[in-house]
């Protein structure tokens, strides 16, 4: 009756065991062996027991997520971020290079022209430093 007994909970533990599928056949009622099992008194009704089970599966969950989400996100930002330093970078040179090979002769712009233009040129990117 006891090996009997162990045997259920055996089976009940394996169920509630979260990582692993079942692999017998533990749902189907068999009327003749479980006429001794006392579901009242199963870990599994138990209501702290239940909810404390579910709970460190779902925050453990919920952290394999969240640090999915948070290195996707991260990736996308960095990425991001680096194309824009890059372009900054490339921007600001070529319009340096521009300046020395005749650009302010060739547009006509004097220079507090030419410096307002290089400002409105950089205001997305002194916008975008605001977050920071």
């Amino acid at each position: 009756m006891k090996s009997h007994r162990n045997a259920k909970q055996a089976k009940i533990q394996r169920v509630l065991s979260f990582g692993q599928a079942p692999t017998s056949n533990v749902f189907k009622p068999q009327p003749d062996k479980d006429k001794d099992l006392w579901v009242e008194n199963s870990p599994a009704v138990d209501p702290s027991n239940s909810m404390s089970v579910c709970s460190s599966y779902e925050s453990e969950l919920w952290k394999k997520a969240e640090t999915q989400l948070r290195r996707m996100i991260d990736t996308r930002i960095l990425l991001l971020i680096v194309l824009f330093h890059l372009l900054n970078y490339l921007d600001r040179n070529s319009i340096t290079q521009a300046r020395l090979y005749g650009l302010q002769e060739d547009t006509g712009v004097k220079g507090a022209e030419y410096q307002t233009a290089i400002l409105i040129f950089s205001a997305g990117y002194i916008l975008r430093q605001i977050p920071s």
